[in-house]
């Protein structure tokens, strides 16, 4: 859902974006799209200014990237601007009304070691040194652990039979007999740890990252300000 309301609010910012040249006028409203459906969906839509615009669902996925594409290049030059494509790129590299060509290096420089760090973590888990899931933990700062074989099913069915006191509904949940379940996970785990184990969601791990970071920050030990003479 977070995908589709970023989607249509990006729409709804490129259909006020005219063309550099046109003179300033309402917003036209944005026709439906054309729909492909294989071998993945794809919407292609034409705003009103000129602009297409390709957007892939991928409802899956807690992030949204985006590619900006403009026609430029020996493809679309002649023999009046040949080369001209080539030039506004070192042209932009030596900064613009908003980036100095200091921080144009600085943010390449960043881009550069973060992609390292990526393809080295991914190098150790193809290794087997790192577990698998954990390839990007040194990025994110957390410690890489292995995963238990079935361990969030075995830790699915302990705390919901200890939540509902009910081996027969979590049987037909769980995909096993009553008799697996009775004698594999009862009193396993209390129900207070049962509801614990059910409120982790994405907004409590955010918030018990959050203070994890406050507690690092109160660790710091400050040196006091020399007084000035």
């Amino acid at each position: 859902m977070r995908s589709t309301t970023v989607l249509f609010s990006c729409l709804a910012l490129l259909a006020l974006a005219g063309p550099v040249h046109a003179s300033a006028r309402p917003a036209a409203a944005v026709p439906p799209p054309e729909v492909q459906e294989e071998p993945f969906p794809l919407y292609r839509y034409s705003l009103p200014n000129g602009l297409a615009v390709w957007a892939q669902p991928r409802p899956e996925s807690q992030s949204v990237a985006a590619l900006l594409v403009i026609h430029a290049g020996s493809r679309y030059e002649d023999s009046t601007n040949n080369g001209v494509a080539h030039f506004v790129e070192h042209m932009v590299f030596t900064g613009t009304d908003r980036w100095t060509e200091e921080q144009l290096k600085q943010a390449e420089k960043q881009a550069r070691e973060l992609a390292a760090k990526r393809k080295k973590s991914k190098l150790r888990s193809q290794k087997g040194e790192v577990p698998p899931g954990a390839e990007t933990a040194e990025i994110e700062g957390w410690e890489p652990f292995a995963w238990k074989n079935n361990g969030l099913r075995h830790s699915y069915i302990s705390y919901r039979l200890a939540a509902v006191q009910n081996t027969a509904q979590v049987a037909l949940e769980a995909g096993n007999s009553p008799q697996m379940i009775f004698q594999h996970y009862r009193e396993l785990v209390r129900p207070a740890d049962a509801e614990k184990w059910f409120a982790v969601t994405l907004a409590s791990v955010e918030a018990a990252r959050a203070e994890r970071e406050a507690g690092k920050d109160a660790k710091i030990v400050k040196l006091p300000k020399q007084a000035v003479a």
